[in-house]
């Protein structure tokens, strides 16, 4: 599955922000880690993290250490000592939902399904605003073919999410789990027409298009674009494999085919639907500008719901005030 963990980057952005305003123990140290991580640099986050965790003894930023440590440790590989942190973070803070959902995640990766499900939910109701445990679950039912169970749960992360293209995709794939292949399509263009390069979406047109309505032509085009979008190297390559066995297939018929039960079929698996794309941003180089409109970027930002962008800006701006 691709990466999923979550951190809680409006806390993130604003611990970066708000630093200036003093000095307490630990902080440069958390402040140091804060900055490692999000520029990928694991092994020096860890040590920051675990340095300022020896020194401090803050009770409101100590379960966010140990949370960003988490998923330090989980970027590195080392599993076990990830769980440890989401646990710890757990036990300092049982209502922050972030490493909640950490732990949730990994249970999936570890196949332990039961307890993932039980997690997800609990980070579901810790957090009202956020869609992303019930995407999850809607995932986690699909494999067990639970189908209602998944409707469900499906249903409360639209609430969240309006008009999500990536709920859509997953409401969409839930329709081809139960055969229902014309209102999986009408949701894949819905999703399309609110992000028309949301490749989780066209993947699984594709695979519609291959799979269910027999289109080869229509299915390679989708391929192509998906292969031309996407930052998933692994659904890249299971993409390239199907075009090579689109033209090794021989001629399709116009109409599609007899309708084949669902598990005859060589369903997709569907991190697809779980994966936050990561594309270029379309503003301005944030490097040309001064110190005061780099902190005036990053808040606007952080108002309209980028905290990732606001955190690039952040960054810039600390550097070029060293």
């Amino acid at each position: 599955m691709a990466f999923a963990i979550r951190i809680p980057t409006v806390c993130f952005t604003l611990a970066i922000l708000l630093a200036g305003c003093g000095q307490p123990k630990g902080e440069a140290k958390y402040r140091t880690g804060l900055k490692e991580l999000a520029r990928g640099r694991t092994a020096q986050s860890i040590q920051a993290f675990e340095g300022s965790l020896q020194q401090s003894t803050d009770t409101n930023r100590n379960p966010l250490a140990y949370n960003y440590l988490g998923v330090a440790y989980y970027k590195a590989g080392q599993l076990n000592k990830a769980i440890a942190s989401f646990e710890a973070s757990r036990k300092q803070a049982p209502l922050l939902p972030d490493p909640v959902y950490n732990l949730a995640v990994l249970m999936v990766e570890q196949n332990q399904d039961s307890q993932a499900i039980g997690l997800f939910e609990k980070a579901g109701l810790m957090d009202m605003k956020d869609s992303r445990p019930y995407e999850y679950l809607a995932m986690l039912y699909c494999r067990r073919k639970q189908w209602s169970e998944a409707q469900r749960v499906l249903v409360e992360a639209e609430k969240r999410s309006p008009q999500s293209p990536r709920v859509m995709t997953a409401m969409a794939v839930l329709e081809l789990q139960t055969n229902n292949v014309q209102k999986a399509a009408d949701l894949l263009m819905e999703a399309l027409e609110r992000d028309k390069e949301y490749a989780p979406a066209i993947f699984n047109l594709a695979v519609l298009n291959q799979s269910w309505l027999k289109n080869n032509d229509q299915a390679a085009a989708y391929y192509k674009d998906f292969i031309r979008l996407t930052v998933d190297s692994k659904l890249a390559d299971r993409a390239r494999q199907a075009l090579l066995e689109l033209k090794q297939a021989p001629e399709a018929p116009a109409s599609p085919g007899p309708m084949l039960k669902t598990q005859d079929k060589a369903m997709p698996t569907t991190p697809e639907w779980r994966t936050d794309e990561r594309r270029p941003a379309d503003n301005p180089a944030p490097e040309l500008l001064e110190y005061r409109e780099l902190l005036g970027a990053a808040k606007q930002k952080l108002v309209a719901g980028q905290p990732d962008e606001a955190l690039k800006y952040l960054l810039i701006a600390e550097d070029n005030a060293q």
